[in-house]
């Protein structure tokens, strides 16, 4: 029999790294989610009933651990500096949590250097919850098959950045949504614009220094002008066009 350290082996068996966990409710007040595990644990028990191999090849009794329940955990965030993605986890989200070495309590609850609460390591509820792991059925749903494209998808719109392979690849921005709606001072294009369907605008439309909303015709005296109400359009008939038609 191997000359082992007991008290380091079972101590090796108290270090907790991640956990795969479900969501059960979430708080945007804080950014936190309480939280169930998704798998038993095995426990050594000398009386489990329960036998698994370990790394020397015994086999050892194990109980199983009811799936722990958590409350108030921080969600990771996706931020640096002044940039951020924000998404909020919705109850049944899965993901890991990711324990630390030290209490991190009141470092989270009061920022700045920060002394433990509690003198024990890998606290379970000493952890960050990091969304977006999933099982084999659900990994793969609407997802791309190459790596050609950065999708970003909601419910019912969805933004694309696609790079197609080829001898010319040229980098598209693919949005699909009922209604974009676009919030600016000013927005420039540079480019060609081609629109299918109706534009419609509360101000001024300008080509070069032409206004749409202010432009005029001068038409000779005695002409014949035929409008259609309904659509703006008509034409004008005459022996003769003014010097501003000309």
């Amino acid at each position: 029999m191997r000359n082992l350290d007991t008290g380091a082996v079972q101590a090796k068996y108290l270090v907790r790294t991640h956990s795969v966990f479900k969501v059960l409710a979430f708080h945007p007040e804080n950014q936190t989610v309480d939280i169930k595990q998704e798998m038993f644990e095995l426990v050594h028990n000398s009386d489990g009933e329960i036998y698994k191999q370990n790394e020397f090849g015994v086999d050892v009794p194990y109980s199983l651990r009811t799936p722990d329940i958590m409350y108030g955990i921080p969600v990771k965030q996706i931020r640096y500096g002044q940039f951020a993605i924000k998404v909020c986890p919705v109850v049944g989200d899965t993901g890991y949590v990711e324990y630390f070495h030290d209490d991190i309590t009141g470092w989270f609850e009061d920022g700045g250097v920060a002394i433990p609460r509690n003198s024990a390591k890998f606290l379970r509820n000493s952890c960050v919850f990091v969304p977006g792991v999933f099982d084999e059925n659900n990994s793969t749903q609407d997802y791309p098959t190459d790596n050609t494209k950065l999708i970003i998808a909601g419910k019912d719109a969805t933004i694309e950045i696609v790079n197609p392979e080829g001898d010319d690849p040229a980098t598209q921005i693919n949005i699909v949504a009922k209604t974009v709606n676009v919030t600016a001072e000013k927005s420039k294009f540079s480019g060609d614009v081609e629109v299918t369907g109706d534009i419609k605008a509360t101000g001024d439309v300008k080509a070069g220094n032409i206004s749409l909303k202010n432009h005029k015709h001068n038409v000779k005296q005695g002409a014949s002008v035929q409008v259609n109400t309904s659509t703006g359009t008509g034409s004008v008939t005459s022996d003769k066009l003014s010097e501003a038609a000309q």
